[in-house]
């Protein structure tokens, strides 16, 4: 495998685990302000 290969799939798997990890933090944050009495403040 060449080494720009190498280089462009680590780029894309990153890539990919930030945008899963983003997903995750605004599912608990959507589900953290469902269960306060003050949805806003956990957005501020």
């Amino acid at each position: 495998m060449p080494k720009s290969s190498i280089k462009e799939f680590m780029f894309v798997m990153g890539t990919i685990f930030l945008m899963e990890m983003a997903d995750k933090t605004q599912l608990s944050a959507a589900s953290f302000s469902a269960k306060i009495s003050r949805p806003t403040l956990v957005y501020l």
